[in-house]
C-alpha cells in the first residue's frame, strides 16, 4: 500500500476484482481513480487507519469497494462500453460508448461498492473496531435504534450519510425545547413515552430533509445510493411523491405526541411549557 491508500500494487491485482475491465487501462490511471475512490466515498465514511489493518476481512471488503468506486470514476468521466468479449473497454478510440450500457456499468459498479462498503461496516460493528465516523447521536445510539422508526435494511452507509440531518434535527428542534432534562429523558423508565416521541419525530424530520440533498432510494427500506440511473430516478421519484405524504403524515403524529408529552413533563417539574421556547410547541 502506498501513502494514497491504493490498495493494489500491481494491475494484476486491481483486474482480481474487476476482471471485467478490458486491459489497455495505464495503470496509473487506476491510481489516480483510487485516490478519488478514496476521498468521495470511503473516507467519508470509515477512518484513515483502517487502509493499515492487519484483518484480512477488512482489508477485502476495502479492495472491493477501492476497485468498484475506481470503476466507476473511470466509466464515469472516459468513454466506456462492452466489447464483443463482454468485457468493458475504458476510453476505447475505436467505439462510441453507448448510452444505455454505460448507465448500466455505473449501477453495476456503485450497486456492487456500496455493498463491499456495508459488509464492511457492519463488520466493524460486529467486531467492535472501532470507526470514529460511526459516532452515536444525542437520541440514537445505533442504527437498530433509528430502524424503530425508518428502515435502513441494516446499511451503516445509509445511517452514516442520515447522521447530519439527524443531528441538525437534534440539535435545531430538540434540545432548545427541552433544556436541561436531557439526562433526564434518555435514562428515566418513566420518560420512555416521550423519548419515542422524541426519536419518531427526529428519524422522520431527518428523513424528509435528505430527499433533496442525497440519493435516497425508497422502497421497504430507506437506502443511500451513490448512482441513480435516469431510469431508477424516474421510477424513484414517482414512488419518493408517495413516501414523502406518508413521513409528513407521521412526523405531525410524532409532533402532537411530543407536545403533549413535554407538557407532561414540563407539569411535572413545574416549569409552564410555553416558556420554554419562542416556539409554542410542535403540533400543527
Amino acid at each position: 500500500m502506498n501513502n494514497n491508500n491504493v490498495l493494489f500494487q500491481y494491475i494484476e491485482d486491481f483486474f482480481l476484482y474487476v476482471p471485467q475491465v478490458a486491459t489497455g487501462v495505464k495503470f496509473e490511471k487506476i491510481q489516480l481513480n483510487c485516490v478519488n475512490a478514496n476521498n468521495k466515498y470511503l473516507l467519508k465514511v470509515i477512518d484513515k487507519e483502517l487502509f493499515s489493518s492487519e484483518d484480512e476481512d477488512i482489508l477485502e471488503y476495502l479492495k472491493h469497494a477501492q476497485a468498484n468506486y475506481c470503476a466507476y470514476e473511470m466509466t464515469k468521466t472516459a468513454n466506456a462500453t462492452l466489447t464483443k468479449q463482454g468485457n468493458i473497454s475504458i476510453d476505447s478510440e475505436n467505439m462510441k460508448p453507448n448510452f444505455g450500457e454505460k448507465q448500466d456499468l455505473l449501477v453495476h459498479y456503485s450497486e456492487t461498492a456500496d455493498s463491499y462498503l456495508d459488509l464492511l461496516l457492519a463488520h466493524l460493528k460486529e467486531n467492535n473496531i472501532d470507526n470514529s465516523k460511526e459516532v452515536s447521536t444525542v437520541f440514537f445510539s445505533s442504527i437498530e435504534d433509528f430502524e424503530e422508526y425508518k428502515y435502513l435494511a441494516n446499511s451503516y452507509r445509509t445511517f452514516i450519510a442520515l447522521k447530519p440531518y439527524i443531528n441538525k434535527q437534534e440539535r435545531l428542534f430538540i434540545l432548545p425545547k427541552i433544556g436541561d432534562q436531557l439526562d433526564n429523558i434518555l435514562t428515566s423508565p418513566t420518560l420512555i413515552s416521550l423519548k419515542d416521541a422524541i426519536r419518531g419525530f427526529v428519524a422522520n424530520s431527518a428523513v424528509l430533509s435528505a430527499i433533496s440533498h442525497l440519493k435516497l432510494r425508497y422502497s421497504d427500506a430507506i437506502t443511500v445510493s451513490t448512482f441513480i440511473s435516469p431510469m431508477q430516478e424516474k421510477f424513484n421519484k414517482d414512488e419518493m411523491k408517495e413516501k414523502k405524504l406518508a413521513i409528513e403524515k407521521d412526523i405531525k403524529d410524532y409532533s402532537c405526541k411530543l407536545d403533549e408529552e413535554l407538557k407532561r413533563l414540563f407539569a411535572v417539574e413545574n416549569i409552564p411549557f410555553e416558556n420554554k421556547t419562542e416556539n409554542k410547541g410542535f403540533c400543527f
